[in-house]
């Protein structure tokens, strides 16, 4: 079974849903107020009114779905179908019940009114969401690849022409990733704790520092951006494997890239990767599938050499500094091309 990337939004967010239940207590009280006192339920000596009884029970369904999305998206589909019957009976008894009928008729225009504001928020809040993610979140990727391209280069002038090596051998075996490494340069006040190079990566003594959000690795559009212990994924990692900037995870020279730095990635968007940002992983082009956003074999997770939650591509950045939009329909061969550094194909210079 396989899962798409990025996956589906929640059809409903919890503002939604708490009108779904105010709507849903409406309608009920429109429908089934009573006209004439009714006799109050009572266990043993102690009284229980309606009001406070029925006002519980909508107070313990809107706390449930606050807390999970799994829950909440259960219950909303089945409050939709509540909240439909139960305002439709108190249409019908606003118009055939004579007694009571300015009492009726005020509670149903005030759901009606809700019932708008809530088709309001489904038909109208997704393209909003949409818009903003388009005018704010993709420029933010562009810049923070834009920086991360920034400070390769930078490293690459003072280290022979250089960039740093996806990953660090030490001396005891321990591996240590890039972007600890480069995170002084690119970070100057929220890593607030220092990662022990003495320790693995995954170790209770440089847990506080997975946990820290580091600005320049995150992308805003991530709805998933932990993992169960809290730890931060990165959204961008280094292209490596055969013929790559980083091949055998070892960074080749600026100079050595013989197919072109502005036909060549090398930083590019992994969301679905799940690679925490302190992990020294990155994308393996010997691993991962050539495709953009490819389906996972399990949800938030996908297949592809690249994987970004903007919808219909990724952003890349190329060996000459540039960052570029790729989309989805890319020719794969075309993709294949653009992630070696020494292959030798042609890639066009428009078209992709």
């Amino acid at each position: 079974m396989t899962y798409p990337f990025p996956p589906p939004a929640p059809w409903i967010g919890i503002g939604g849903y708490l009108l779904l239940v105010l709507i849903g207590v409406v309608a009920l009280a429109a429908a089934f107020a009573p006209v004439r006192p009714m006799p109050q339920p009572q266990i043993g000596s102690v009284r229980l009114p309606w009001k406070w009884m029925f006002g519980l029970a909508a107070i313990g369904v809107a706390a449930a779905g606050v807390t999970s999305i799994e829950i909440r998206e259960s219950l909303a589909r089945i409050i939709v179908v509540g909240d439909a019957i139960a305002f439709t009976l108190a249409v019908i008894r606003t118009c055939l019940y004579p007694f009571g009928r300015e009492l009726t008729v005020g509670i149903g225009c005030t759901g009606l009114f809700l019932a708008c504001a809530l088709a309001f928020i489904f038909i109208f809040l997704p393209a909003i969401e949409l818009a903003r993610e388009s005018s704010k979140l993709v420029p933010q990727c562009k810049t923070r690849l834009k920086d991360l391209s920034i400070g390769m280069h930078n490293y690459a002038q003072s280290h022979d022409g250089a960039f740093p090596d996806s990953v660090w051998d030490g001396s005891d075996g321990l591996r240590e990733s890039w972007r600890v490494r480069l995170s002084p340069l690119l970070d100057r006040s929220e890593l607030s704790v220092s990662y022990l190079p003495s320790f693995a990566w995954d170790a209770a003594e440089n847990l506080r520092v997975a946990q820290s959000r580091l600005e320049p690795f995150t992308c805003s559009a991530n709805r998933l951006p932990q993992d169960d212990s809290g730890r931060y994924f990165t959204a961008y990692a280094v292209i490596t494997g055969p013929a790559t900037v980083f091949p055998n995870q070892k960074a080749i020279r600026v100079a050595e890239i013989t197919d072109g730095t502005s036909h060549t990635i090398y930083i590019g968007e992994c969301s679905g990767l799940n690679i925490v940002w302190t992990e020294p992983r990155d994308i393996d082009v010997s691993k991962q599938k050539m495709g953009i956003n490819l389906p996972g074999d399990r949800p938030g997770f996908s297949s592809s050499i690249l994987s970004s939650y903007h919808r219909e591509g990724a952003y890349v950045a190329l060996a000459d500094g540039s960052v570029r939009f790729l989309s989805e329909t890319i020719d794969t061969n075309v993709l294949q091309a653009l992630t070696t550094a020494t292959g030798g194909e042609k890639v066009p210079d428009e078209g992709w």
